[in-house]
Protein backbone atom coordinates (compact mmCIF):
# COMPACT_ATOMS: atom_id res chain seq x y z
CA UNK A 1 0.00 0.00 0.00
CA UNK A 2 0.89 3.65 -0.65
CA UNK A 3 2.31 6.24 1.84
CA UNK A 4 0.25 8.82 0.62
CA UNK A 5 -1.83 11.20 2.52
CA UNK A 6 -5.81 11.10 3.35
CA UNK A 7 -6.18 14.16 1.59
CA UNK A 8 -4.40 13.11 -1.51
CA UNK A 9 -6.53 9.39 -1.41
CA UNK A 10 -9.71 11.38 -1.36
CA UNK A 11 -8.80 14.06 -3.90
CA UNK A 12 -7.95 10.80 -6.23
CA UNK A 13 -11.44 8.89 -5.66
CA UNK A 14 -13.12 12.29 -6.68
CA UNK A 15 -11.61 13.00 -9.21
CA UNK A 16 -10.30 10.54 -11.50
CA UNK A 17 -7.35 13.25 -12.89
CA UNK A 18 -4.45 11.39 -14.83
CA UNK A 19 -2.17 13.11 -12.66
CA UNK A 20 -3.76 11.50 -9.73
CA UNK A 21 -3.65 8.05 -11.42
CA UNK A 22 -7.06 6.50 -12.28
CA UNK A 23 -10.27 5.91 -9.71
CA UNK A 24 -10.32 3.02 -8.00
CA UNK A 25 -13.05 0.73 -8.50
CA UNK A 26 -15.42 -1.39 -6.46
CA UNK A 27 -12.88 -4.67 -7.05
CA UNK A 28 -9.77 -2.32 -5.81
CA UNK A 29 -11.92 -1.49 -2.96
CA UNK A 30 -12.42 -5.15 -2.18
CA UNK A 31 -8.60 -5.98 -2.86
CA UNK A 32 -7.53 -2.91 -0.44
CA UNK A 33 -9.89 -4.45 1.86
CA UNK A 34 -8.89 -7.98 1.46
CA UNK A 35 -5.13 -7.48 1.23
CA UNK A 36 -4.45 -4.83 3.74
CA UNK A 37 -7.29 -4.16 5.71
CA UNK A 38 -4.81 -2.03 8.37
CA UNK A 39 -3.79 0.12 5.21
CA UNK A 40 -5.13 3.57 4.84
CA UNK A 41 -6.49 2.56 1.69
CA UNK A 42 -8.69 0.18 2.67
CA UNK A 43 -9.42 1.86 5.77
CA UNK A 44 -10.79 4.90 3.64
CA UNK A 45 -12.55 1.94 1.38
CA UNK A 46 -15.21 1.19 4.19
CA UNK A 47 -15.14 4.94 6.13
CA UNK A 48 -18.51 6.96 5.09
CA UNK A 49 -17.03 9.68 5.72
CA UNK A 50 -14.56 9.43 2.79
CA UNK A 51 -17.24 8.66 0.99
CA UNK A 52 -18.89 11.80 2.08
CA UNK A 53 -16.15 13.78 0.89
CA UNK A 54 -15.17 11.75 -2.13
CA UNK A 55 -18.51 12.68 -3.64
CA UNK A 56 -18.87 15.28 -6.41
CA UNK A 57 -18.36 19.18 -6.07
CA UNK A 58 -21.63 20.57 -6.24
CA UNK A 59 -22.65 24.40 -5.70
CA UNK A 60 -25.51 24.99 -2.87
CA UNK A 61 -27.84 27.53 -4.05
CA UNK A 62 -28.50 28.69 -0.67
CA UNK A 63 -25.08 29.06 -0.05
CA UNK A 64 -23.09 29.72 -3.21
CA UNK A 65 -20.71 27.67 -2.24
CA UNK A 66 -18.78 23.75 -3.14
CA UNK A 67 -19.68 21.21 -1.06
CA UNK A 68 -19.48 16.89 -1.65
CA UNK A 69 -22.89 15.92 -2.85
CA UNK A 70 -23.79 13.53 -0.37
CA UNK A 71 -24.26 16.39 2.01
CA UNK A 72 -26.26 18.65 -0.59
CA UNK A 73 -30.36 17.50 -1.88
CA UNK A 74 -30.50 17.87 -5.43
CA UNK A 75 -33.83 19.33 -6.72
CA UNK A 76 -34.80 18.36 -10.30
CA UNK A 77 -37.86 19.50 -12.85
CA UNK A 78 -40.55 17.18 -13.89
CA UNK A 79 -43.71 17.01 -15.78
CA UNK A 80 -46.78 16.81 -13.10
CA UNK A 81 -49.70 15.65 -15.25
CA UNK A 82 -52.54 16.42 -12.64
CA UNK A 83 -51.93 19.85 -12.68
CA UNK A 84 -50.19 20.29 -15.90
CA UNK A 85 -47.39 22.11 -14.72
CA UNK A 86 -43.46 21.66 -14.09
CA UNK A 87 -42.76 20.87 -10.72
CA UNK A 88 -39.65 20.94 -8.46
CA UNK A 89 -38.59 17.82 -7.03
CA UNK A 90 -36.09 15.90 -4.92
CA UNK A 91 -33.86 13.33 -5.86
CA UNK A 92 -31.69 10.66 -4.38
CA UNK A 93 -30.72 8.99 -7.13
CA UNK A 94 -27.91 9.86 -9.96
CA UNK A 95 -29.56 11.62 -12.33
CA UNK A 96 -28.89 13.19 -15.33
CA UNK A 97 -29.27 16.54 -16.19
CA UNK A 98 -28.71 19.87 -14.99
CA UNK A 99 -30.35 20.10 -10.86
CA UNK A 100 -30.14 22.53 -8.36
CA UNK A 101 -28.44 21.47 -5.39
CA UNK A 102 -29.15 22.92 -1.58
CA UNK A 103 -27.52 22.02 1.62
CA UNK A 104 -29.21 19.06 3.17
CA UNK A 105 -30.52 20.97 6.44
CA UNK A 106 -34.22 21.27 7.58
CA UNK A 107 -33.79 24.82 8.50
CA UNK A 108 -32.20 25.79 5.04
CA UNK A 109 -34.34 24.05 3.32
CA UNK A 110 -37.55 26.20 4.95
CA UNK A 111 -35.55 29.28 4.61
CA UNK A 112 -35.28 28.05 0.84
CA UNK A 113 -39.18 26.82 0.57
CA UNK A 114 -40.10 30.42 1.74
CA UNK A 115 -39.02 32.17 -1.53
CA UNK A 116 -35.39 30.91 -3.09
CA UNK A 117 -36.94 28.34 -4.51
CA UNK A 118 -38.33 30.46 -6.98
CA UNK A 119 -34.91 32.24 -7.91
CA UNK A 120 -33.04 29.27 -8.60
CA UNK A 121 -36.00 27.74 -10.88
CA UNK A 122 -36.74 31.39 -12.04
CA UNK A 123 -40.05 30.33 -11.27
CA UNK A 124 -40.97 27.74 -13.60
CA UNK A 125 -41.15 25.05 -11.19
CA UNK A 126 -44.45 24.75 -8.55
CA UNK A 127 -42.70 23.98 -4.91
CA UNK A 128 -45.13 21.25 -2.45
CA UNK A 129 -46.10 23.18 0.32
CA UNK A 130 -45.05 19.83 2.28
CA UNK A 131 -41.58 20.08 1.03
CA UNK A 132 -40.22 19.58 4.52
CA UNK A 133 -42.02 16.63 4.95
CA UNK A 134 -41.46 14.99 1.83
CA UNK A 135 -37.66 15.02 1.89
CA UNK A 136 -37.54 13.86 5.72
CA UNK A 137 -39.80 10.89 4.72
CA UNK A 138 -37.34 10.16 1.60
CA UNK A 139 -33.91 10.33 3.10
CA UNK A 140 -35.22 8.13 5.96
CA UNK A 141 -36.49 5.99 3.45
CA UNK A 142 -33.53 5.48 2.25
CA UNK A 143 -31.77 4.65 5.51
CA UNK A 144 -34.28 1.79 5.89
CA UNK A 145 -33.80 0.76 2.60
CA UNK A 146 -29.66 0.32 3.23
CA UNK A 147 -30.63 -1.46 6.51
CA UNK A 148 -32.70 -3.76 4.63
CA UNK A 149 -30.42 -4.67 1.96
CA UNK A 150 -28.46 -7.08 4.73
CA UNK A 151 -29.17 -10.07 6.45
CA UNK A 152 -29.85 -9.14 10.48
CA UNK A 153 -27.23 -11.80 11.29
CA UNK A 154 -24.78 -9.47 10.22
CA UNK A 155 -24.95 -6.85 12.56
CA UNK A 156 -24.04 -7.31 16.07
CA UNK A 157 -25.94 -7.64 19.34
CA UNK A 158 -24.36 -5.04 21.92
CA UNK A 159 -24.83 -4.71 25.60
CA UNK A 160 -24.45 -1.39 27.53
CA UNK A 161 -21.64 -1.25 29.93
CA UNK A 162 -22.64 2.63 30.53
CA UNK A 163 -24.40 5.39 29.19
CA UNK A 164 -22.36 5.58 26.09
CA UNK A 165 -19.76 2.44 26.05
CA UNK A 166 -20.96 -1.00 24.89
CA UNK A 167 -19.81 -4.60 24.45
CA UNK A 168 -20.04 -7.27 21.91
CA UNK A 169 -19.04 -10.79 22.01
CA UNK A 170 -18.06 -10.84 18.26
CA UNK A 171 -14.79 -9.32 16.76
CA UNK A 172 -14.80 -6.60 14.32
CA UNK A 173 -11.47 -5.75 12.55
CA UNK A 174 -11.99 -2.86 11.18
CA UNK A 175 -14.15 -1.43 13.84
CA UNK A 176 -18.17 0.07 13.30
CA UNK A 177 -19.78 2.12 11.23
CA UNK A 178 -22.50 3.31 13.69
CA UNK A 179 -24.86 1.90 16.58
CA UNK A 180 -28.66 1.55 15.96
CA UNK A 181 -31.18 1.14 18.92
CA UNK A 182 -34.57 0.72 18.81
CA UNK A 183 -35.81 1.80 22.54
CA UNK A 184 -37.19 5.53 22.44
CA UNK A 185 -35.25 8.08 23.72
CA UNK A 186 -35.35 11.94 23.50
CA UNK A 187 -31.95 12.22 20.82
CA UNK A 188 -31.77 11.60 17.20
CA UNK A 189 -27.92 10.63 17.68
CA UNK A 190 -25.29 10.88 19.83
CA UNK A 191 -21.46 11.02 18.97
CA UNK A 192 -18.48 9.84 20.86
CA UNK A 193 -19.76 6.10 21.45
CA UNK A 194 -17.56 3.56 22.50
CA UNK A 195 -18.00 -0.21 21.79
CA UNK A 196 -15.70 -3.11 23.48
CA UNK A 197 -15.24 -5.88 20.90
CA UNK A 198 -12.93 -9.26 21.63
CA UNK A 199 -10.30 -7.94 19.35
CA UNK A 200 -10.06 -4.27 20.84
CA UNK A 201 -12.05 -1.07 21.37
CA UNK A 202 -13.43 1.33 19.00
CA UNK A 203 -14.48 4.89 19.54
CA UNK A 204 -16.09 7.83 18.01
CA UNK A 205 -18.61 6.38 17.09
CA UNK A 206 -22.20 7.59 16.04
CA UNK A 207 -25.19 6.16 17.98
CA UNK A 208 -28.62 6.57 16.45
CA UNK A 209 -32.42 5.96 17.72
CA UNK A 210 -34.10 4.75 14.77
CA UNK A 211 -37.41 5.63 16.11
CA UNK A 212 -36.86 9.12 15.29
CA UNK A 213 -35.59 8.08 11.79
CA UNK A 214 -37.87 5.02 10.94
CA UNK A 215 -41.54 4.43 10.68
CA UNK A 216 -43.46 2.23 13.61
CA UNK A 217 -44.22 -0.14 10.48
CA UNK A 218 -40.61 -0.66 9.22
CA UNK A 219 -39.12 -1.16 12.91
CA UNK A 220 -41.64 -3.50 13.53
CA UNK A 221 -40.82 -5.57 10.11
CA UNK A 222 -37.06 -6.31 11.34
CA UNK A 223 -38.95 -8.44 14.39
CA UNK A 224 -36.23 -7.36 16.61
CA UNK A 225 -36.67 -6.55 20.23
CA UNK A 226 -37.61 -3.02 21.65
CA UNK A 227 -35.17 -2.90 23.67
CA UNK A 228 -32.14 -4.39 21.55
CA UNK A 229 -29.26 -2.26 20.29
CA UNK A 230 -26.88 -3.28 17.50
CA UNK A 231 -23.55 -2.58 16.33
CA UNK A 232 -22.96 -1.70 12.15
CA UNK A 233 -19.41 -3.38 11.41
CA UNK A 234 -17.38 -1.51 9.27
CA UNK A 235 -17.57 -3.41 5.44
CA UNK A 236 -17.59 -2.37 2.43
CA UNK A 237 -21.02 -3.04 2.21
CA UNK A 238 -22.29 -1.02 5.01
CA UNK A 239 -21.09 2.11 3.70
CA UNK A 240 -24.11 3.25 2.54
CA UNK A 241 -26.23 2.22 4.99
CA UNK A 242 -23.59 4.99 7.50
CA UNK A 243 -23.92 7.52 4.48
CA UNK A 244 -27.41 7.37 4.60
CA UNK A 245 -27.82 7.49 8.54
CA UNK A 246 -25.80 10.59 8.74
CA UNK A 247 -27.20 12.42 5.73
CA UNK A 248 -30.55 11.64 8.09
CA UNK A 249 -28.55 13.28 11.10
CA UNK A 250 -27.51 16.20 9.19
CA UNK A 251 -31.47 16.57 8.19
CA UNK A 252 -33.00 16.38 11.47
CA UNK A 253 -30.29 17.68 13.72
Amino acid sequence: MSKRTLAAIIQQWRTPLKKLGNRPSPADKIDFVKRAPSSLEAKIAVSPYANILASPLRTCTFYSRQFPSKLLLRFGQGWHQPTKALWAFPTLKKTSGKGVYVILSKKVLDLFGKGGYKSAFRGSAVYRIDMLDHVQSLICKESFMQFSKRPIKTFHVLTPSTSSQWTSNVPSAMGYQCILSFEPTSKVCELNHTIQSIDTQHHHIPYYNVNHIWTKEQIESIKLSGSMVIGVPKTLETVELSVALWRCREFLC
